[in-house]
């Protein structure tokens, strides 16, 4: 997986922070502003302002050349930084709604760098709620972009790994769960083409999940096809019988 959320295009986006002169992360890290909107946040304030400060300085700089080398660390402080101090559960909702929507903004713009997109993917799947679990208002996009055959294979991995931990822990018939059942039934139907190592991370994972999502009999099928196929991938064979044998 390494391999695939490594790999970017030629491309660069324009951003809103730096036509605001942040052309670095570690500058808004130093920025007065990020200390007023902490200060703002710990007193429990979220309005207009706080949006803003969200939008312009903090999730363009995921896009920013200066921070390629850096873009992982970049993107944990990017939620870090949004709701340090935060004690009520409305403020981090509302912040995760906020950087959710502009993630899914990037991932959907084809003119922005893979690497940019698959980390923008990623974000939306590691959104928090204010007990530190999985933020359920990233299910349906994580479902949706993982199932969606014209995003790349890398986005769809990315998106798949956040659906993945929505449905970890989550009890049978959960939101989390319902919204990943169809998804990981197509996957193991009519695995995608393209990347063989991306193809195999989405099938391999969707034959984990094919047990914790009550499989329809078309996927258990598929996935004993999978099991009785001597020139699969052995990995994905076992997988297949575990999970054939785990519906």
């Amino acid at each position: 997986m390494a391999i695939l959320l490594t790999t970017a295009g030629g491309l660069t986006i324009p951003t809103a922070g730096r036509a605001a002169g942040y052309d670095s992360w570690s500058k808004v890290e130093q920025a007065q502003e990020t200390r007023d909107y902490g200060l703002q946040i710990r007193e429990g304030k979220f309005d207009a302002a706080q949006k803003a400060f969200i939008n312009d300085m903090l999730l363009p700089q995921l896009g920013l050349e200066a921070n390629r080398a850096s873009i992982a660390a970049v993107r944990q402080r990017i939620r870090d930084v949004a709701f340090r101090g935060a004690a009520k559960k409305e403020i981090v909702d509302q912040g995760n709604a906020v950087i959710r929507d502009g993630m899914l903004r990037l991932v959907a713009d084809k003119n922005a760098e893979l690497l940019v997109r698959v980390n923008a993917m990623l974000l939306v799947g590691e959104l928090q709620d204010l007990d530190r679990a999985p933020w359920q208002g990233s299910v349906a996009p994580l479902a949706k972009a993982a199932g969606d055959a014209a995003l790349p294979l890398a986005v769809r991995v990315a998106a798949l790994n956040g659906l993945t931990r929505q449905v970890a822990g989550v009890a049978a018939g959960g939101p989390a769960v319902t919204a990943a059942a169809p998804v990981v039934a197509g996957l193991v139907t009519s695995p995608p083409e393209g990347d063989p190592a991306a193809v195999r991370w989405l099938l391999s994972r969707a034959l984990d999940l094919l047990p914790r999502v009550s499989a329809p009999p078309p996927a258990v099928a598929g996935a004993a096809r999978i099991r009785a196929d001597d020139k699969a991938d052995l990995d994905l064979r076992v997988r297949a019988a575990a999970a054939v044998g785990g519906v």
